[in-house]
């Protein structure tokens, strides 16, 4: 990344128009402008991509005038130059157990507290306001090759601090089930989806088995709870089997 000096801004002259969304017109201090796309903004600098010649510059933002600054300032408001940079971490918290002795001698009973984290590895920017999805899997005992929903979240995932995190905890989930003899029933747990998103767009997930949040993306978006599914995320049924 190049530090443009203030005789290049000043000899950088275009259309003072200001565009939509990332693109603005900005003008030095002895009133010459350029129009940028915005990337990124810290308390004494912006980042910017030179609409004309498409090359990234960073420039000092106390060599701007007070209007162009302003901009900036608004642009970080509405998220703009934002960290993408999440890490997340996923404990399943889970226990299992017996049944007790008035009910069936060989079930089992599993029960779920997920808690996730989520980073913000960035060390300058916030993240964005986003969305947060967790689904917990299970693979019922009499068909192995399905995954089954036992539990799914969404939640608001407010803008994280640079270097900073969040902690989700999820509501517990309890599954039952008997994999021994013939009378078998249930879903064993199996593994989780977590997805970070701004509406089905992707921006970072976490997964067990691990290929499952990178090859089926926003699919998984779209599950329900307590419903069964084949390999390919397509719904499935199971007329008169107890499930």
């Amino acid at each position: 990344m190049k530090v443009v000096s203030y005789l290049l801004f000043c000899a950088l002259l275009v259309s003072s128009a200001v565009a939509s969304g990332d693109f603005v017109s900005l003008t030095s201090k002895d009133g010459k402008t350029i129009q940028a796309e915005l990337k990124r903004s810290t308390e004494k600098k912006v980042t910017f991509v030179m609409v004309d010649n498409k090359r990234k510059y960073t420039f000092k933002l106390d060599k701007l005038d007070a209007a162009s600054q302003e901009k900036i300032r608004d642009w970080k408001k509405a998220g703009g130059g934002a960290s993408v940079s999440f890490d997340i971490d996923f404990v399943s918290g889970k226990s299992s157990r017996a049944a007790s002795r008035y009910e069936y001698d060989d079930e089992r009973r599993v029960v779920i507290k997920p808690k996730i984290t989520v980073s913000n590895k960035d060390k300058d920017a916030r993240t964005k306001p986003v969305e947060i999805t967790v689904l917990i899997l299970g693979r019922p005992v009499r068909d192995r090759s399905s995954i089954h929903v036992l539990g799914k979240e969404s939640h608001p995932l407010a803008s994280i601090e640079a270097l900073g995190e969040k902690e989700i905890q999820m509501k517990t989930i309890v599954s039952a089930y008997d994999n021994r003899d013939s009378y078998k029933y249930g879903s064993m747990y199996s593994g989780y989806v977590v997805l970070i998103h701004e509406g089905k767009k992707i921006l970072a997930s976490k997964s067990v088995p691990t290929p499952n949040a990178e090859k089926w993306g926003a699919v998984w978006l779209g599950l329900k709870v307590d419903r069964k599914y084949d390999k390919n995320l397509k719904p499935i049924s199971y007329p008169n089997v107890i499930r």
